[in-house]
């Protein structure tokens, strides 16, 4: 199954996660054998922040409750804040980067014996629109203080029908869905039902939002283990993080856009900066070439445009304009481009070069791209073989040959509750032969 990804362009920015948790009694009852799926909930969220420092503690995080009957201000809610919390609406965490004392507030409500005296504070009802939920959560994206890439809301629930079919609550939740899918929020449900049952509402309404066709939509089964929980809310993070995206052209004029994802990503330190001595303020360099006139005493400084480069060759200085410099270096637009298809026996472990990368369709560029490539993808795995590319991952960076190994569905387990490889290609980098 190809999902359509329609996602803002390049790895730049923030993005903001929201985590909507059911609050209504059922979501809070325990007993002794285990805890309740609120407190499991608040623990994956918890495992799921700790991801974000690790990987882009960029990124905004937000915790919102439903079906509360007070709605008291958050221990972290600025005075200024413009937007008006909607009934059995209530904020635990305002949008902002995750941080010692927010992740530390999160385990310590969830530790506490009665969630921070859950029931007087915040109440247990089941009487939330849904919509209006929703419509909260857009407004706390817009007024977050930052532009973001791109925006989700991961919502946890035992309820598989917040609002009975044919009644004014289940359309106007029907119409924000739509416009979670205008503004590009992406949606995921965690349901925390064992036997949770996505037909009678979940699924039209995720289909509706993700553009999705609702014979191909799959709902993710139940899960309890907070670190399964984690593992997809990250790799829902992590699918979001494309590299770029590149025009895959097979033939004249016939093209389709791609995403590039890394397959394996090194952590790297953060950046040195040189620092004033008494003032502790960050100190920036900046190069600037001048020619002086020693006769008139005067100095001129160099614009870019006006340096110029040689290469000495047989004696001679061949110069060269700072744009043909540039020129040189573009040897191939970026962009895939196919040669051919080979045996997959053809494509040896011998040939593996370096770390590779993975490409999914984007329809948000060339309409129509899913469909094309799934065909590729598929006519690829029947008949057993590799296509052949030359792959200019970026602007000014080296062409190099690629071979392009379909891959299918990959899970853990038979159940199909954890999945490791998705449909797609992988981009294997060869040698130059």
């Amino acid at each position: 199954m190809f999902f359509q990804a329609d996602y803002s362009n390049a790895n730049e920015g923030k993005e903001g996660i929201l985590f909507v948790l059911d609050a209504s009694t059922s979501m809070l009852d325990e007993n002794e054998n285990r805890q309740s799926n609120f407190r499991t909930a608040l623990q994956a969220i918890e495992a799921s922040m700790k991801n974000l420092v690790v990987g882009n503690q960029r990124d905004l995080v937000g915790i919102i409750f439903y079906n509360t009957i007070h709605s008291p201000k958050s221990k972290f809610e600025a005075d200024t804040m413009e937007i008006v919390v909607p009934q059995h609406t209530c904020i635990l965490l305002p949008m902002d980067m995750p941080s010692v004392d927010n992740i530390s507030y999160v385990r310590n409500f969830h530790t506490s014996e009665d969630l921070f005296d859950f029931s007087n504070k915040y109440g247990c009802s089941s009487d939330a629109n849904f919509s209006d939920v929703l419509w909260f959560c857009t407004r706390m994206f817009q007024k977050c203080g930052y532009k973001l890439q791109s925006s989700a809301i991961v919502l946890f629930t035992d309820n598989p029908q917040p609002h009975p079919p044919n009644t004014h609550e289940y359309q106007q939740a029907m119409v924000k869905a739509k416009d979670l899918s205008q503004l590009n929020v992406e949606f995921t449900l965690i349901p925390m039902l064992p036997d949770f049952n996505g037909e009678l509402f979940y699924k039209e309404f995720i289909c509706t939002a993700m553009e999705m066709e609702m014979e191909h939509f799959e709902m993710d089964t139940a899960v309890r283990d907070i670190e399964t929980i984690s593992s997809r809310i990250y790799r829902r993070n992590y699918r979001k993080r494309c590299n770029n995206y590149l025009k895959f052209s097979l033939g004249d004029n016939l093209e389709i856009s791609v995403g590039v994802y890394s397959s394996i990503r090194h952590v790297k330190y953060p950046k040195s900066f040189k620092v004033h001595r008494n003032t502790n303020e960050i100190v920036s360099r900046k190069r600037v070439y001048e020619v002086q006139n020693e006769t008139e005493g005067t100095t001129i400084t160099l614009l870019p445009h006006q340096q110029k480069k040689y290469q000495e060759i047989g004696g001679r200085k061949i110069i060269f304009t700072t744009q043909e410099v540039s020129n040189m270096k573009t040897l191939l637009p970026a962009g895939i481009r196919l040669l051919g298809f080979k045996p997959r026996s053809a494509i040896q472990v011998r040939h593996y070069l370096k770390n590779g990368s993975f490409i999914y369709p984007d329809e948000s560029a060339i309409a129509g791209s899913t469909k094309l490539f799934r065909a590729l993808w598929k006519r690829c795995l029947d008949r057993e073989v590799v296509p052949i590319c030359v792959m200019t991952l970026r602007h000014k960076s080296d062409p190099g040959y690629v071979a392009l190994l379909p891959q299918e569905n990959t899970f853990y387990d038979q159940e199909k509750t954890d999945q490791i490889e998705y449909n797609g290609f992988h981009v294997m980098h060869l040698p130059n032969l």
